[in-house]
């Protein structure tokens, strides 16, 4: 698994502790079709995610403007 993935897995799973239940609830069925769609959109080889439909917006296609 790769550095991102990971974080976001590990987010989702830090959601669960006691301190965050009441304000955050995410469901372990959830995290886990989370985590399989997640490593399924990623390249097996090189971790790289590709895109995947149009941008919505501008800034998020070219990036911020410096």
């Amino acid at each position: 698994m790769h550095r991102l993935t990971a974080f976001v897995l590990n987010t989702l799973q830090d959601a669960d502790e006691a301190d965050w239940r009441d304000i955050l609830f995410i469901d372990v069925a959830l995290q886990n079709k989370i985590a399989l769609w997640l490593t399924k959109q990623q390249d097996k080889r090189t971790g790289a995610f590709t895109e995947q439909g149009p941008y919505y917006d501008y800034n998020m296609r070219v990036g911020p403007q410096v």
